[in-house]
């Protein structure tokens, strides 16, 4: 059993988030902290490929469309450069359909509820943006702190009591 259970860049590659929400409640004693750190479902910028919207895009031809252009038009990261723009298509969408799993922060905190963890997204994105934002006005913190956590990251705080 663990006291603390963080994951850092992991959720957003887990298939079978079920199954990731029973481990951490099996692995966590009573009391446990949890601190899960990924991207925003809505980020405009694909964490990984850093190209703008794919992700946004369902599975698919479409999304392997969407791919091939940002390849093409250079607002993908990159990675691969030895290969052929063919390969390097290959790459990425393969990468984005079977290593990428973005959900909304919704469906995030209802898995994880359903295995008996406590879940708070709102504490640290407010932290963050107060810290980013020193002058910004503590009424339009809670605000702020949901736009950050629903198009850039999310920092998932987790309990079990």
């Amino acid at each position: 059993m663990f006291d603390v259970v963080p994951s850092d860049q992991v959720i957003e590659h887990v298939a079978d988030l079920d199954l990731f929400a029973s481990e951490v409640a099996r692995i966590s004693a009573p009391g446990t902290c949890g601190l899960h750190i990924f991207p925003a479902r809505w980020h405009p910028i694909e964490a990984h490929l850093k190209s703008p919207f794919v992700h946004w895009l369902p599975k698919g031809p479409l999304r392997r469309a969407a791919v091939m252009a940002s390849l093409r038009i250079g607002l993908a990261a990159p990675y691969f450069r030895e290969f052929s723009f063919r390969d390097r298509v290959e790459i990425f969408s393969r990468f984005s359909e079977e290593e990428t799993f973005y959900r909304s922060l919704r469906s995030t905190i209802a898995t994880m509820q359903r295995h008996g963890l406590q879940c708070d997204a709102r504490l640290a994105s407010r932290d963050k943006i107060a810290f980013r934002l020193p002058t910004a006005p503590k009424a339009a913190l809670p605000l702020l702190g949901w736009l950050y956590r629903q198009t850039f990251s999310v920092v998932l705080q987790t309990h079990k009591p």
